[in-house]
C-alpha cells in the first residue's frame, strides 16, 4: 500500500459535496476492492 496515495483518495472524498454520496461511495468501494486484490 503507499501512503500517499491512500491519503490524496481520503482528501478527495472528504473534499467532496453531500450531493456526490454515491459517488463517494462508488470510489470507497473501488478503494476497498482494490486494496483486497492487493492483500
Amino acid at each position: 500500500m503507499r501512503p500517499k496515495y491512500t491519503r490524496r483518495m481520503m482528501r478527495t472524498v472528504f473534499n467532496t459535496p453531500v450531493n456526490d454520496a454515491a459517488n463517494i461511495f462508488k470510489l470507497f468501494t473501488k478503494i476497498k476492492r482494490s486494496l483486497q486484490n492487493r492483500a
